[in-house]
């Protein structure tokens, strides 16, 4: 009588602890910085510092959060089939309830919870993130250019056109450069123009190179003034970003993407876990993610991933204090697929458990 009790209360301390571990680790990873959120007064200079290392922070609790998601997601689905075959077994073999619907029903839940944790960490760290720099928030609207990464060396320059993209007053351009060897040093100059505004600077590093959109200039000239040579970098080099109206600076869409990435997982280890041992399921079922993850790195299919291409854009924006975007419907389409085969290969397995039983 005392055994099943204390298993009872354990179980449910241990979702309490989950929760409030899940909400920690974003409240640590912020906290540990507390001179960042009380600054008054900076320097133009200082106070772009101080977005760009918020932002880092912000981008830290989010994975430090995810750190604890993913691996309770896969244990908690990983071990649920077990308990089909172990404490619940008796209760399944006599509920008159269908197995089709058992499955339905522990998929949606541990869906939920997964969705749940993962969510959690946006409107902490979207509430204790700092502002950007001008109090607008950007978020990206376009891309162009081409597909391979182009040398330019001292006088010459690239040139991209926007002559299918509507620019606005507000829109920001960038182009991503980087240093090659060549020339005289391994650094270079460059100037970015549009319209008639043009700004210079270094590229000692992998950078962008960013202006305000002129209106009614229709494309963006980086040429190359120093005496190093510089690469612009591929694919799709040019970005165009547009004043957000994001809520919490894009936090919530940050969920968004890690929502679709624990709910997958979770998914995923509950049919792997019908098959075989709840730690070996959990291993599988990451491991399937980081193949795939690799496999479709660089491609046309990297979006189509949870926790991949999307996560990690909206990760990075977070890091530069701007908004990511939400997910595509395309991307919440394979998600949808991925917890759609988890349930059949759960099904699949308690079809085949005591048959005597009701299906």
């Amino acid at each position: 009588m005392i055994r099943p009790l204390v298993q009872l209360h354990a179980r449910r301390i241990a979702t309490v602890a989950a929760i409030l571990a899940v909400a920690a680790a974003p409240l640590v990873a912020s906290w540990s910085h507390p001179a960042r959120t009380r600054a008054t007064e900076t320097t133009p200079v200082f106070a772009e510092q101080l977005v760009a290392s918020g932002g880092s922070v912000a981008r830290a609790a989010w994975i430090a959060a995810l750190v604890i998601v993913v691996p309770l997601v896969l244990w908690v689905s990983g071990r649920t089939p077990a308990n089909w075959y172990r404490e619940e077994g008796d209760w399944l073999a006599t509920s008159p309830a269908p197995r089709t619907t058992v499955v339905a029903s522990c998929l949606l839940g541990l869906v939920l919870g997964a969705a749940v944790l993962a969510a959690i960490p946006a409107p902490i760290v979207g509430t204790l993130s700092p502002a950007t720099g001008d109090g607008e928030l950007l978020e990206p609207s376009h891309v162009a250019g081409s597909a391979r990464s182009q040398l330019i060396r001292p006088g010459d320059a690239f040139r991209q056109s926007f002559a299918s993209v509507d620019l606005v007053e507000g829109d920001v351009v960038r182009v991503r450069v980087t240093p090659t060897l060549g020339g005289q040093t391994p650094t270079s100059r460059a100037r970015i123009t549009m319209g008639g505004e043009s700004i210079e600077a270094v590229v000692a590093r992998r950078t962008w190179l960013e202006i305000d959109v002129v209106p009614g200039a229709d494309d963006v000239l980086v040429k190359n003034v120093g005496t190093g040579a510089i690469a612009v970098v591929g694919p799709n080099p040019v970005e165009v970003w547009r004043p957000s109206r994001a809520f919490l600076g894009g936090h919530l869409r940050v969920a968004a993407h890690a929502v679709l990435f624990a709910a997958a997982l979770a998914a995923l280890a509950l049919g792997l876990g019908a098959w075989m041992s709840p730690g070996l399921a959990g291993a599988l079922a990451l491991s399937l993610w980081l193949f795939a993850r690799g496999a479709v790195s660089g491609g046309p299919l990297e979006a189509l991933v949870p926790g991949c291409a999307g996560l990690d854009r909206s990760l990075s924006a977070i890091a530069e204090g701007r908004s990511p975007l939400a997910p595509p419907i395309f991307a919440l389409a394979a998600a949808a697929t991925l917890i759609s085969a988890g349930g059949v290969l759960a099904r699949l397995a308690l079809g085949s458990w005591r048959r005597d039983g009701l299906s």
